[in-house]
């Protein structure tokens, strides 16, 4: 595996972290892929619906890809369903089901890698659509190979069931090229040494170092490699497939996370500027200011996006008009039709029917 002292992997070839923001970044929904199944079988149903609702994240966001929640969300939820299935290891019980084939076309594209190198750099440049401020790098340091993780919610609570996951996603990734019983030189976790500590080097087979500065895998740079191991068989996916399939990347800026969120909060239909603010870890105040500060209006942001998910369930649905109003919040179908025909100069049921220009 060739990489050369201080060599990094980012996308477009550059160290990519950021400095803090306002508010929390986001992260797809891609990655609740099995978690709240697992969370069903070791708490039952009941605990699900708690964590999401706690964590202010409608259930409904669960299987849908496209979508993206506070990252303080992700983890609230991991540490909810820790806490209904009394298990303060539930970061290190659930890593075993997780893979990162599960999350579509991202996995299919990482996977899709032909040595451990490639499909790093794959991970790195498909990770905007995974979370906008996360960030990877690969640093040789004399023997050692050093992958680093900086994860937006670290310190946050949950945090390090996260982290967990992130070590056994990576481990799905390069496992088919590494020989039987191989395990990490240790792992370095970026939070404080748990009681349970010893189950961690039981599961990851490696010394496990806490505390440290840095989310860290470190691994030898003469492993023994697997040669041509079994590759997955499906379909070519590239980046552009996978930009087409999850939507734009992830939202960088202040305005397409309240954009972002707005969408989010029009799946149960309870859309409002407290909400936002509760979901950023914001105080409304704190949130109107900085949208004046940007001549951003929040209930011009909630017009415009519910009336493109408006015009996205038109064309693309044969649910009821008045259905449709209601699913997004207007108190009647007539308001609803007043407010589509004023933005698109056409009414909702002339919409749906009109020819569309190719």
């Amino acid at each position: 595996m060739d990489t050369d002292r201080g060599s990094t992997l980012s996308p477009e070839g550059r160290d990519n972290r950021r400095g803090t923001k306002i508010g929390h970044s986001l992260v797809s929904t891609t990655a609740l892929a099995g978690i709240p199944e697992f969370i069903e079988a070791s708490a039952g149903a009941g605990a699900v619906s708690r964590a999401f609702y706690a964590a202010d994240v409608p259930e409904a966001v669960i299987g849908r890809r496209g979508y993206f929640i506070p990252h303080r969300a992700f983890s609230l939820i991991l540490e909810l369903g820790a806490r209904s299935a009394g298990d303060p290891a539930f970061g290190l019980s659930m890593a075993p089901n997780l893979h990162i084939a599960t999350w579509g076309a991202f996995g299919a594209f990482v996977l899709q890698g032909g040595s451990i190198a490639e499909r790093l750099q794959r991970l790195v440049r498909a990770l905007p659509f995974h979370g906008a401020d996360d960030s990877m790098e690969l640093i040789a340091v004399d023997n050692e190979l050093h992958f680093h993780y900086d994860i937006p919610s670290s310190g946050m609570i949950g945090y390090a069931h996260y982290a967990i996951a992130a070590v056994r996603y990576v481990q799905t990734i390069v496992a088919p090229f590494l020989a039987p019983g191989w395990a990490p030189l240790r792992i370095e976790f970026d939070f404080p040494k748990p009681r349970h500590a010893a189950l961690f080097e039981d599961l990851f087979q490696c010394p496990v170092i806490f505390d440290a500065p840095r989310w860290t895998i470190v691994i030898g740079r003469d492993m023994d490699l697997v040669v041509n191991p079994e590759r997955p068989r499906s379909q070519t996916v590239t980046l552009s497939d996978l930009r087409r399939q999850a939507r734009p990347a992830a939202p960088t800026s202040f305005d397409e996370e309240i954009r972002e969120l707005v969408r989010m909060q029009l799946l149960d239909g309870q859309v409002s500027i407290d909400r936002a603010g509760a979901q950023l870890g914001l105080g409304v105040r704190t949130l109107q200011r900085h949208l004046d500060s940007q001549n951003l209006a929040f209930r011009d942001i909630v017009l415009q996006t519910r009336l493109a998910r408006a015009s996205e369930l038109l064309r693309e649905t044969n649910s009821p008009i008045t259905e449709i109003a209601t699913s997004l919040g207007y108190s009647s179908p007539a308001n609803f039709s007043r407010a589509f025909r004023k933005s698109q100069g056409i009414s909702p049921m002339d919409f749906r029917t009109f020819p569309r220009v190719v």
